[in-house]
């Protein structure tokens, strides 16, 4: 009968130190501020160093040459000029407000004076030994103001489009005349600068014989 084997005892493993991973990761930092310190160190005390290369010297191709514009003279230039000129004083001046004028109303004529007189006519038929008086010359003195001419009518209703005499001046005098047996009317017209009228009239009858043809 065999004698039976015991098995060999297994050696027991030591425990790991739970610390060791910690360690290390500080040891890669540590080691990694110590490189960035030495690399700001070496840039901050490091001479400058400048290297200076050939001296760059200009080509003649390179120089620019100012030449006038064959498209443009030297007219149009100044005339642009003063047209730009022209305008920006158009822009920076104001014109001028214009004030309000109120047109002064033109004067009304006004006839002051139609003289006639006090004449009366008196025609006379005539006979063997009385002479006749048919036509009688009639003289009156006028007087307008604010007018530019008168008229002077003889048995019209209108001086000024179908005159005796006219224009005439504003003061005056005229003589018209009487044809027996009338009666006859005398009117006048004094106008104005704006085309305005006073008008009037007298009218002469016969105070003499009467008309021997009157129906």
């Amino acid at each position: 009968m065999s004698t039976p084997v015991s098995p060999e005892p297994q050696p027991v493993p030591s425990p790991r130190p739970r610390n060791v991973p910690l360690l290390v990761i500080l040891g890669v930092i540590g080691v990694l501020l110590l490189a960035v310190i030495v690399l700001l160190a070496f840039i901050l005390f490091s001479p400058t160093t400048v290297t200076t290369g050939a001296p760059v010297t200009a080509s003649p191709t390179s120089t620019v040459t100012s030449a006038p514009n064959s498209s443009t003279t030297p007219g149009a230039t100044s005339s642009a000029a003063a047209s730009n000129g022209a305008a920006a004083g158009t822009g920076t001046q104001s014109k001028p407000t214009p004030t309000p004028t109120t047109p002064t109303a033109a004067k009304k004529p006004l006839m002051q004076v139609f003289n006639t007189h006090g004449v009366q006519v008196v025609c006379v038929t005539g006979t063997d030994a009385v002479p006749a008086q048919l036509n009688f010359d009639l003289t009156f003195d006028y007087s307008a103001r604010d007018t530019t001419a008168v008229y002077i009518g003889v048995d019209t209703d209108d001086a000024v489009a179908n005159p005796f005499d006219g224009p005439l001046p504003a003061v005056g005098s005229v003589t018209v005349p009487f044809s027996c047996y009338g009666p006859h009317t005398y009117s006048f017209a004094a106008v104005g600068a704006d085309g305005s009228r006073d008008e009037g009239s007298v009218t002469f009858v016969n105070h003499g014989d009467p008309d021997p043809y009157a129906k």
